[in-house]
């Protein structure tokens, strides 16, 4: 016998979870779950993150957002989130795909906000971008910004914020509660 928790996502399918089994039926994506009256956005890589920060916080109003999958996390769902103008606190894994997806965020959202206070338009063409690996380096290019202004970019204080600080040492949220250290 084999049994697994399922959580529903947007796309109408059903994320399974078990002890020795992770997947998807009626296809993966993102799942949405908002809690009282939203202050703010919270992104998490997985369910059991995203559980095991309601215990841990006993937080009640925020809009939670579950990737299912850090594929999940692409830029125009990154400029989406930041066209609703909330704040938004990242909690993905302590490894090398969790850090590169917050750094992107941060750097979109920098590059975003820049655009927003000089008065620059925002509709950028994300088709050219398909299929690139580093997609964020090629707007850039594509953008033709000037080193210094880059320079300049990087510095903006934003909204987005990574929060992975709270369980240093540990793989993610839920590896934190569990007690379990890298």
């Amino acid at each position: 016998r084999y049994f697994a928790v399922g959580f529903p996502n947007k796309s109408g399918g059903w994320v399974l979870r078990s002890s020795i089994f992770k997947g998807n039926i009626l296809g993966g994506g993102i799942s949405i779950q908002v809690l009282g009256k939203p202050e703010n956005t919270k992104i998490f890589e997985g369910w059991f993150d995203f559980l095991s920060y309601l215990k841990l916080s006993g937080a009640t109003d925020f809009k939670a957002i579950i990737l299912n999958s850090t594929a999940n996390l692409t830029l125009r769902f990154m400029l989406d989130i930041l066209k609703e103008g909330e704040k938004v606190k990242l909690y993905l894994d302590n490894d090398s795909t969790g850090e590169a997806h917050t750094a992107n965020f941060i750097r979109l959202a920098q590059l975003y906000l820049y655009y927003i206070q000089t008065g620059l338009a925002t509709d950028w063409d994300l088709k050219a971008l398909k299929g690139r690996k580093d997609k964020l380096s090629k707007l850039i290019s594509l953008l033709k910004i000037e080193q210094s202004k880059e320079e300049e970019i990087w510095k903006i204080q934003t909204e987005v914020s990574d929060q992975r600080y709270h369980y240093k040492g540990f793989e993610d949220v839920n590896a934190f509660l569990v007690g379990e250290n890298l």
